[in-house]
């Protein structure tokens, strides 16, 4: 999206040979503090997608590894893998899947913990806690093997999201975008769902929910997409519903 399109910070003009009030140099004085606040916040959380988007790739490349050998992961995997065991033991040589194995296994630890660490900035929890969430929110090796990469593909989505959530707002801000309300500006213009479900595709639409969507707009072409009006529904090439950002 262009940053130059968001709302710019509205002040009252400025008159020759006169000063500005109290209030006027508060406003100012508010708003540049909270716009260089902002520019932190947005590069530091730049910088943590960055690490995220290391790890999660990492995930990535460790769990098409295992494609050839997707029972060393999931229910019953126990067995499988005490079979790559007892060949380590009589050769001396782990087996290449026992080795992807202990390779996703760390890394997906070390997202799971950065996940935690993300979401719970400035809470306590007890270990307990940590580990029920380490174990049961975050993709692991006790899950099924495409399991695990439905969900990576659905951090990956939303950690590019956030990366270029946070170029967008620097660039902004830089242009004189309101600090108080960027966020929410650029979350109306390039909403996070449809960006997401646009990487990693949708399911079919959930029971009940009737006739939704029904005589929009199919969308083929860029040329079809422009006619759609701000706000609208249409359907993209591959028949899913959508909404087209905007008023």
């Amino acid at each position: 999206m262009n940053p130059d399109a968001l709302p710019k910070i509205q002040m009252p003009p400025r008159q020759i040979g006169v000063s500005q009030s109290p209030a006027e140099q508060a406003q100012a004085t508010a708003l540049v503090t909270e716009r260089n606040a902002q520019l932190k916040d947005s590069n530091s959380q730049y910088v943590e997608a960055q690490k995220s988007g290391a790890l999660i790739r990492a995930a990535q490349r460790e769990a098409a590894t295992l494609q050839n050998n997707p029972r060393m992961v999931g229910p019953g995997s126990e067995l499988a893998q005490g079979i790559a065991k007892i060949k380590t033991a009589i050769t001396g040589q782990p087996p290449d899947a026992l080795v992807d194995l202990g390779s996703l296994d760390k890394i997906l630890l070390q997202m799971g913990a950065q996940n935690i660490r993300q979401a719970l900035s400035g809470q306590r929890i007890t270990n307990q806690e940590f580990m029920t969430m380490l174990s049961r929110g975050n993709p692991n090796t006790e899950q099924p093997l495409a399991t695990i990469q439905r969900l990576l593909g659905y951090y990956g989505a939303q950690n590019d999201y956030d990366q270029r959530f946070a170029k967008t707002k620097q660039a902004a801000l830089n242009r004189g975008a309101n600090p108080m309300t960027v966020d929410s500006d650029i979350g109306g213009v390039a909403d996070r769902g449809d960006y997401v479900e646009g990487r990693v595709g949708v399911r079919p639409p959930l029971a009940g929910s009737g006739n939704a969507g029904a005589g929009v707009t199919q969308i083929n072409s860029a040329a079809d997409y422009a006619n759609v009006a701000p706000g609208a529904q249409y359907r993209d090439p591959q028949g899913n519903l959508r909404t087209k950002p905007g008023k």
